[in-house]
């Protein structure tokens, strides 16, 4: 590809990565004198009609160009730039333009050479349905037949072909950001017609300023009156605020969750819709837990949490496991990093929030939770929670109630030993299953929380 012939066709885009602006499309072309790179990146510029640079140095120097028109870019950084001298190396970059936002249809491709030079085609925001052609093209363009490598493509790992996980705002912390990937102005200084404008300001500001002096002291005065009665507004109401929310964190948080005998039903039901093999991989573990997010779009009070493993007998490899997951489920299963025989994916429980309970005593609650593990001669480790409530100048109650944490582990289900529904006071927060596929048995880790009256 030329990069000459992108030098009108390529539109500078400005992207924000940890507070930091970032330019996209700027026109790269390789400069040739090392010792007044400058004075040649200035001529190209005035013969082109650019107006902004940013210099890549090493083994050789290169120039990325932006037209005039784009002024506001000047003093951020080029992303390009900025990219292939924090990552080492020849790769191909993959990037989506909102972050992970699936829905985006665009992406930055930029691509640097074993030497660290930005390729001067790339460094372009491209729809995501061509960005599969680029990227094997680059990949043939920067092959080394010699060392038959092939070349590491890194970014957003939705794509198959990308073999390396890498997020802009993981990347292009502030902390390596520097001076020198910031976009330069090719041309300095005032023509002779804005040295006369700018004299001419000057002269009618100092007689403004001699001619209303006293009438800005006065103003002065206003507008120290005007602020300091915007400070104690907004103080208070920053205190109603906190109130407001310090109010809220003191409601009862059983309300939203659903009654022990209701979860344990719900986990039950939901656990017998995986499969017990799919495409050869076999479930070794699942969580069926309350939802830390319940206003998601699924609007579910659980999920179910369950983690394949690929047994050393299956053939099928992880694309397939990944396809058969979106049919059965429509969700996208997750890989662990570390270890690519292992998956899982999040399906939403539904089950009704319980409300309120009669509050009684946290002994009594205490004692009914010990008798029904002890019947199955489950013992079990609790932690009590302490509710923090901030001191305000506002006298609030402290909370009626406090909650205790606990969990055990055992081999007989949760339905047989919690199969009493009068059970007021106590919440289950995850069931594990863990399953051993070789043995076909299935062990328990539950915990839960106890409420009562303080």
């Amino acid at each position: 590809m030329n990069d000459e012939s992108q030098i009108q066709h390529k539109k500078i885009k400005v992207i924000t990565v940890n507070g930091n602006n970032f330019a996209v499309g700027l026109d790269w072309k390789a400069l040739n004198n090392a010792r007044k790179h400058m004075k040649e990146a200035k001529e190209y510029g005035k013969k082109n009609g650019l107006d902004v640079v940013a210099i890549k140095k090493g083994d050789f120097i290169q120039a990325g160009f932006a037209p005039k028109q784009a002024k506001s870019i000047k003093g951020m950084y080029s992303l390009a730039l900025s990219l292939v001298s924090i990552i080492p190396g020849a790769w191909i970059g993959v990037f989506p333009i909102h972050g992970n936002d699936e829905d985006s249809d665009q992406y930055i491709l930029v691509a640097s050479g074993d030497n660290g030079a930005v390729i001067p085609w790339t460094d372009v925001v491209v729809d995501k349905a061509d960005i599969k052609k680029l990227v094997d093209g680059l990949k043939n363009d920067l092959h080394d037949p010699e060392r038959n490598e092939q070349v590491s493509v890194i970014g957003d790992i939705s794509f198959p072909w990308v073999t390396q996980e890498a997020n802009l705002s993981d990347v292009l912390t502030s902390d390596v950001l520097k001076k020198d990937y910031k976009l330069k102005p090719l041309t300095f200084g005032l023509t002779r017609k804005q040295i006369v404008y700018i004299f001419i300001l000057l002269a009618v500001a100092i007689a403004a300023l001699l001619a209303i002096n006293y009438y800005l002291e006065q103003q002065a005065i206003e507008a120290e009156r005007l602020r300091q009665a915007e400070i104690a507004r907004q103080k208070e109401i920053n205190k109603q605020a906190k109130y407001k929310m310090m109010m809220e964190s003191l409601k009862h948080p059983w309300i939203e969750k659903p009654s022990v005998y209701d979860f344990i039903v719900a986990c039950d039901i939901a656990i017998k819709s995986i499969p017990l093999s799919i495409e050869g991989w076999r479930p070794v573990l699942v969580d069926c837990e309350n939802n830390q997010n319940p206003s998601s779009k699924d609007n579910a009070v659980m999920q179910l949490v369950p983690v394949y493993n690929r047994g050393g007998e299956s053939t099928a490899n992880s694309d397939s496991f990944a396809k058969k997951v979106r049919e059965l489920f429509n969700t996208e299963p997750v890989f662990n990093i570390k270890d690519s025989t292992v998956a899982s994916f999040i399906l939403p429980v539904q089950s009704k929030k319980n409300g309120d309970d009669p509050l009684e005593p946290m002994s009594e609650r205490i004692i009914m939770l010990s008798t029904v593990l002890q019947k199955h001669g489950i013992g079990y480790n609790y932690v009590e929670n302490v509710q923090k409530v901030e001191t305000t100048d506002e006298t609030i109650p402290p909370p009626d109630w406090s909650e205790i944490k606990f969990s055990y582990d055992s081999s007989i289900t949760p339905r047989l030993i919690f199969k009493t529904l009068a059970l007021d006071g106590i919440r289950l927060n995850r069931i594990t299953y863990k399953i051993n596929n070789a043995e076909g048995e299935t062990n328990y880790s539950v915990e839960g929380t106890v409420y009562g009256k303080k």
